[in-house]
């Protein structure tokens, strides 16, 4: 099996022109030991591929991505999976007579993202030890003041909302799947997750924002 990152390309990220961010409550679980510097407005966050990386319950290698499975024999160069084979990164200019076995690619979108749920009591998050449960009344304003107080460290590009729940893997003869930051594996739908996603064009590393400003829109409820 192999397992690649290709560069960023467009056509894996159509969120940009579908979500805007609109207005949520939500509530974020932390573990009791960040509770302090969260009230505060000392906000941790991370990435897609640090959430692609977890260990615990809520590890998902698929967070924000896809993975196009490959089983086939090209021959033919009008084949239309050729296609499909360059958008992964497979670019076959020469020959045509190719065997793929048991390969996989993945692909994912970049950026800072803010994880969330819907609900204040959601067992799947207070199970893992994150018992500090923080009401967020607005979660558009709560991420506009954190793109504003990260001076810089946050991209311009904010959108937010719900996360939806879908299959993340396809075959090459079903073509691909968009990597979206929105999208999870149906196996996480009890999350009810909702996020704020800052879009990038490359990996970048989890910031910690001071927004004391946002620290307003913030009230503890466990």
């Amino acid at each position: 099996m192999v397992n690649l990152r290709p560069a960023p390309d467009p056509r894996f990220s159509d969120f940009r022109t579908i979500r805007s961010p609109r207005v949520f409550k939500a509530y974020r679980y932390l573990q009791p030991e960040f509770a302090d510097d969260f009230r505060r407005g000392r906000i941790y966050i991370g990435t897609m591929e640090s959430f692609s990386a977890l260990e615990d319950a809520q590890a998902d290698p698929l967070d924000s991505g896809a993975q196009l499975n490959i089983d086939a024999h090209i021959k033919d160069p009008s084949d239309p999976r050729l296609a499909t084979l360059a958008q992964v990164g497979f670019n076959l200019t020469r020959g045509y007579d190719v065997h793929f076995t048991n390969c996989s690619v993945h692909y994912a979108a970049t950026g800072h993202a803010l994880c969330m749920s819907l609900v204040p009591d959601n067992p799947a998050f207070l199970k893992e030890g994150k018992t500090a449960v923080f009401e967020i009344a607005d979660t558009e304003k709560f991420g506009i003041l954190l793109t504003q107080a990260g001076g810089g460290c946050l991209s311009f590009r904010m959108s937010g909302g719900p996360v939806y729940y879908e299959n993340r893997i396809s075959s090459l003869n079903q073509g691909l799947i968009h990597a979206d930051p929105f999208k999870k594996d149906p196996k996480f739908a009890h999350e009810k997750e909702i996020r704020l996603f800052w879009d990038t064009a490359d990996a970048v590393s989890p910031v910690i924002v001071s927004a004391p400003l946002a620290a307003a829109l913030i009230k503890q409820v466990r």
